[in-house]
């Protein structure tokens, strides 16, 4: 018998998914050029993220919620 994943768990796992390049850009509505130069490349704002080899990078969800919650623009 299985143990059926709890909210808690559901949202837990969630928070841990690794995007790659594309995921993210959908994720944040910009492009696949704007996520890398953010990242990789020296332009601010910097985008967290996760090097998984000498050209794989991932983002985990977590870091891209904080990252657009600090970058919100508040002069509404």
């Amino acid at each position: 018998m299985t143990n059926p994943v709890t909210p808690i768990a559901a949202t837990a796992l969630a928070e841990l998914q690794l995007l790659d390049t594309r995921q993210t850009a959908s994720l944040i509505a910009l492009s696949d050029f704007f996520v890398r130069e953010h990242s990789v490349g020296e332009v601010e704002p910097r985008i967290p993220f996760i090097r998984l080899g000498r050209n794989r990078i991932r983002f985990r969800v977590s870091d891209l919620k904080a990252f657009m919650e600090a970058n919100l623009n508040k002069k509404a």
